[in-house]
């Protein structure tokens, strides 16, 4: 008896986590985990396909870029977040640091651009999340463009689990 209450009761904590993680994900502005497209973006010239690799499906950009827009809610904190992998990455021309693997957004509050994102990657790297946030001013109808790909650049980029999201 003693062995089944404590499987109960196991179990009963293990569906309330999973409930609480269902839960949380209302804080979502924005999801492509890209295991089966990329459909939600824009990419005229853009070289992507989703790809099968030894660690699970990721989109692959070999030429490029792809974007889309979003609305931010005001008054809100909003985190972009993504993980990159890179093979072979060169900035053209090299001296740029915001050449590279990219992932960006341009933000526009009352007709004016930001560019807020992550410095941009070069070389070989492995998986690695790459992440920024965009403070929303209250009163002020917000909008950002995301992007990912290759800007003024060549080689191989590889991207999964983006997330736009709340902070709270």
């Amino acid at each position: 008896m003693f062995f089944r209450t404590i499987a109960f009761s196991l179990l009963f904590l293990t569906v309330q986590a999973y409930a609480a993680e269902e839960a949380d994900d209302s804080d979502i502005l924005f999801r492509n985990p890209f295991h089966t497209a990329f459909r939600e973006f824009d990419g005229k010239g853009a070289t992507a396909e989703i790809v099968d690799l030894e660690d699970g499906r990721a989109l692959k950009i070999t030429g490029g870029g792809l974007s889309r827009w979003l609305d931010l809610p005001e008054g809100e904190t909003v985190l972009f977040s993504v993980m990159i992998r890179t093979e072979n990455v060169t900035r053209n021309p090299p001296g740029n640091h915001w050449f590279g693997a990219v992932w960006k957004a341009m933000v526009q509050i009352d007709g004016k651009n930001t560019w807020p994102g992550a410095p941009a990657t070069v070389g070989t790297t492995p998986w690695h999340r790459v992440s920024f946030k965009v403070d929303v001013p209250l009163g002020k109808k917000v909008s950002a463009r995301i992007g990912l790909g290759l800007d003024s650049a060549t080689g191989t980029v590889y991207y999964r689990d983006l997330t736009v999201r709340l902070l709270k």
